[in-house]
């Protein structure tokens, strides 16, 4: 379940109530550090309008981290508008000693990728990153 050499800190994510408890069982006999919370379509994503239940693995012990948000939403929070401005760093086999990475502008990341030559496997960060 670690794509990585050496420690690393798994976030993942469940589509079904079913499949928690079995995830939490997994993550604790293999002592793995991890975050845990429910997703969308196989995603770990957070609802920016509703916090769901995050729980956090290591060591084989658990804890939750944050508590579901109960109720229905009294309100729509405000989103930040998107910018092709903000700064992204793409990151080319992250954690290994052949790691590489570029931070460009999401505007500029097509054109930042074909001049560096980096490529999969890689995550691409976007925001405050610099």
């Amino acid at each position: 379940m670690n794509p990585c050499q050496g420690s690393a800190l798994i976030v993942s994510s469940y589509t079904h109530p079913e499949y928690a408890l079995s995830m939490a069982q997994t993550f604790k006999l293999t002592e793995a550090s991890a975050f845990l919370l429910r997703g969308t379509e196989g995603e770990p994503v957070a609802d920016a309008r509703r916090s769901p239940q995050m729980d956090f693995f290591h060591g084989g012990s658990t804890q939750t981290a944050q508590a579901a948000q109960a109720g229905a939403l009294q309100s729509i929070p405000e989103l930040p508008q998107p910018n092709a401005a903000e700064t992204a760093a793409y990151i080319e086999n992250a954690s290994l000693p052949q790691q590489r990475q570029a931070l460009t502008r999401l505007d500029r990341l097509t054109f930042t990728l074909n001049e560096t030559g980096l490529k999969s496997p890689s995550i691409l960060v976007v925001g405050n990153v610099v």
